[in-house]
């Protein structure tokens, strides 16, 4: 997971080899978190996950995999259904 930092394009890479198919996506947060020297102690980044209307907050405890596959079709993309009915 690595994501833009700010507004130089710098991104975070998490350098830990980790199997996408048996790493949670809570696991992943907290990796991409740890690597990050941008977000301090995580807190606010970690809510964006866990918060009780976060479109993630379903995948949080399953294979990071099913959160990238899902967003794959329209239909069940968490992303689209959660701005959709927002």
């Amino acid at each position: 997971m690595a994501a833009p930092t700010g507004g130089g394009g710098k991104f975070t890479i998490i350098k830990k080899k980790f199997d996408p198919t048996k790493a949670t996506l809570r696991e992943v947060v907290e990796m991409y978190i740890k690597e990050s020297k941008d977000l301090g102690d995580g807190k606010s980044h970690r809510s964006k996950f866990t918060s009780q209307n976060s479109p993630y907050r379903p995948f949080l405890d399953r294979p990071v995999m099913e959160f990238l596959e899902s967003s794959l079709d329209d239909e069940t993309n968490p992303l689209l259904k959660f701005l959709r009915y927002k």
